[in-house]
């Protein structure tokens, strides 16, 4: 029986037909970079043994059926850069419950993101950077003990940063060009491991949190284009690795 189909980096082009349902057995589709088009078949929904869907920089359109969301081997669920690649994420995504890495970078998905995300105990890794996403960020995504990368920029998210705090993995926190309101959660200064925070250009408010510039692993700190207040931290603990910090316009004192 076929297990596998990888055909990376070619020229193929047409869409995807419907008869891969007949491969029972198939554990990893990865197609990524080529010209595939249409639209994604539901009856991807119906491959069980399915742990990995790399489709990656394509030019698929339309909607991201319910049916692959719902598929219960799922590990890698990778459609980033197919830009006209729209629809939402459904609650029922929490059946997909091995699921490691979730990527929708620079597609076109709307509407918000479900609270059942935080019940993938298994997820690490979360990109929707550059969609059309709208709401607040679910407070579920800090039950997430294994998250290492959490990327959300370029959207229309709403409401408060929640409070990350029991993620020691978390090294990277991009949330810039949102609509994000609020103060900077000082949980965020509990992350040990955090290399890179980008919360730019939203409309965020109060002080910086002097635990942020105790980070000892922070390297990279962007806040700018914001409402902050108050004195700049010190980053006294920060061991020195700090490369890159931008505060400019905000109402910074001290």
């Amino acid at each position: 029986p076929i297990t596998g189909i990888i055909m990376n980096d070619n020229n193929l082009n047409g869409s995807l037909p419907n008869e891969l349902q007949q491969l029972e057995d198939l554990n990893i589709l990865r197609l990524r970079t080529n010209k595939i088009s249409g639209s994604l078949p539901s009856s991807l929904g119906a491959l069980l043994s399915l742990q990995e869907i790399d489709l990656r920089q394509n030019e698929l359109k339309g909607t991201v059926p319910e049916s692959i969301f719902n598929l219960p081997e799922l590990r890698n669920l990778l459609l980033l850069r197919n830009t006209e690649l729209g629809g939402s994420i459904p609650s029922s995504i929490q059946k997909a419950s091995n699921l490691q890495m979730l990527s929708f970078q620079k597609c076109a998905l709307t509407g918000t993101l479900p609270n059942s995300l935080g019940v993938l105990s298994n997820l690490f890794f979360v990109t929707f950077m550059e969609n059309r996403l709208s709401g607040t960020i679910p407070r579920d995504l800090t039950q997430l003990a294994l998250l290492e990368v959490l990327e959300l920029s370029g959207n229309n998210f709403s409401g408060t940063i929640p409070s990350f705090a029991n993620q020691p993995d978390l090294y990277f926190v991009s949330l810039f060009d949102n609509k994000l309101t609020g103060t900077l959660p000082a949980s965020l200064g509990s992350l040990a491991g955090l290399l890179f925070l980008d919360v730019r250009n939203n409309r965020l408010v109060g002080t910086i949190p002097r635990a942020i510039g105790r980070l000892p692993s922070l390297v990279t700190f962007f806040a700018q284009r914001n409402q902050l207040t108050g004195n700049l931290p010190s980053f006294s603990g920060n061991n020195g690795l700090l490369q890159a910090i931008d505060l400019s316009q905000n109402r910074l004192s001290g």
